[in-house]
């Protein structure tokens, strides 16, 4: 019952461009690395999964900046079937860093739930809070979100879904609020 992925990846990107050349202290401008690691375990109507993801970007530049940036990111989700329906929670966070001094990190929760809505219909719905900081550590938003949708199954491996958002971001120091409203209607084919 237990999975484990792990992933790499690394990109190094030369600059020639002559205009470009002359800002860059080193023939190389960016180099890249990516490293994921996740590990699942499903048995009869628990799954469970972590994530972790690492991403380093190493820019050179002309002697004034040197713009290494890194992002982590983690995610721990779990879900058990009801039969009638299936529970899910998941939590999340992320931290940015450049030159080793922080300044972005996230943290987030979501509660979902799906139902079979006959034979041939699953309903959702999901609600999630997180709180995102700045660089001096201040708090910076917190975050409300929800969606409800539906798929529709058309064959064993085709069905039509739609779903409907909505996203708060409410600026702690000002009290002042962005909102997002988003819908999608889409059609799915499994190979």
């Amino acid at each position: 019952g237990v999975t484990i992925k792990l992933m790499t990846a690394k990109d190094t990107t030369k600059i020639n461009d002559a205009t470009a050349a002359s800002s860059v202290t080193t023939g190389i401008a960016t180099n890249r690395t990516d490293a994921g690691l996740s590990i699942g375990y499903a048995n009869g109507p628990l799954s469970v999964m972590f994530a972790n993801h690492t991403y380093k970007n190493q820019d050179t530049f002309a002697a004034t900046f040197n713009g290494d940036t890194q992002t982590k990111a983690s995610v721990l989700g779990a879900s058990y079937d009801l039969g009638v329906a299936k529970l899910m929670a998941m939590t999340t966070s992320s931290k940015s860093s450049q030159q080793g001094t922080q300044f972005y990190t996230y943290k987030g929760t979501q509660l979902g739930v799906q139902a079979p809505i006959g034979a041939n219909v699953t309903s959702f719905g999901t609600y999630g809070t997180g709180k995102s900081d700045t660089t001096s550590g201040t708090r910076g938003y917190d975050h409300k979100a929800y969606q409800f949708g539906a798929a529709y199954n058309l064959t064993k491996r085709t069905n039509a879904y739609a779903a409907m958002g909505n996203e708060v971001a409410k600026l702690v120091s000002t009290g002042k609020e962005v909102t997002i409203k988003q819908t999608v209607i889409g059609l799915r084919h499994s190979f």
